[in-house]
């Protein structure tokens, strides 16, 4: 059985049998290279059986040819630059250097050695993720009223702020009244938003939330022009509650933001006691 890691943060888990293998001896201890062809593809696994009885085999799988070929498709589509999603050309840099060498150490290099090489591979592709140039930078220090004082909401009337639902009087604009102690809750569903129009379109590159006990666990924040069509400024999967504050990597201009709350953190709604909206 092995798992197969693909590059949108979802794994499958196949259990193999002797059709989809190529090049295994049960009779080896020792590393091997394990060939499996899955649904019209074809990986290379090295492993290492480390034991084996009259009823199983137990291996450890070692860095692979996988790993080389997940630098491959890193190296393919990264893209150098400073907007999120791509990569600083150093990285880049760095990043192809450790690729060239495995592939070049390829064909002559011993076990032992490529297995090291694997390995510092490995290194390097995490190291690589890691530099990938994110949408924002979150802070998590508790938030005060004080906070939203410098807000560009600050002056807005109670019709500028919209929602999809409301639990109650809390309703949209008291997320927006400078106070701590009121709130907007949606209803108890996922997939609720919050829609601001700042009246004209502004520059902002900060957001911050002060959440109620029912947070989300993941939304998105979004700009448009006319309220209607919509494009994604950041997005959180991982949402903490409590005060979570958002340095933008590039500066939005727009009239309307609007907050997407995807999934909740209890039975209940969407709730926070106050957003702001910043320039730095």
């Amino acid at each position: 059985r092995i798992r197969i890691n693909y590059n949108n943060d979802t794994s499958e888990v196949i259990d193999i049998i002797p059709q989809m293998v190529t090049g295994f001896d049960n009779t080896i201890v020792g590393i091997q290279t394990l060939t499996v062809t899955y649904d019209g593809k074809t990986a290379e696994y090295q492993i290492e059986v480390i034991a084996k009885s009259l009823d199983h085999i137990a291996v450890t799988t070692l860095p692979s040819k996988l790993t080389y070929l997940e630098a491959k498709d890193l190296l393919d589509s990264a893209v150098a630059g400073t907007l999120p999603g791509q990569y600083p050309q150093s990285a880049i840099t760095e990043f192809n250097s450790a690729y060239e060498t495995t592939k070049e150490a390829k064909t002559s290099a011993s076990t032992s050695q490529m297995k090291s090489l694997y390995t510092n591979l490995t290194k390097a592709i995490e190291d690589f993720k890691a530099a990938q140039i994110k949408a924002f930078t979150k802070t998590t220090t508790a938030l005060t009223a004080s906070d939203f004082a410098t807000s560009l909401t600050k002056n807005l009337s109670a019709s500028a702020f919209t929602s999809s639902s409301k639990q109650g009087n809390n309703s949209a604009d008291k997320a927006f009244d400078g106070k701590t102690d009121t709130r907007w809750e949606s209803a108890h569903e996922d997939n609720q938003w919050l829609k601001i129009d700042l009246g004209s379109k502004k520059e902002f590159n900060k957001i911050s939330i002060k959440w109620e006990a029912a947070y989300s666990t993941s939304y998105v924040i979004e700009v448009s022009d006319d309220g209607e069509n919509w494009t994604t400024a950041m997005e959180e999967k991982n949402g903490s509650g409590n005060s979570e504050t958002f340095t933008l990597t590039v500066t939005q201009n727009a009239r309307y933001v609007r907050f997407y709350g995807k999934t909740r953190s209890t039975q209940y709604g969407h709730s926070f006691w106050e957003m702001g909206i910043f320039k730095n």
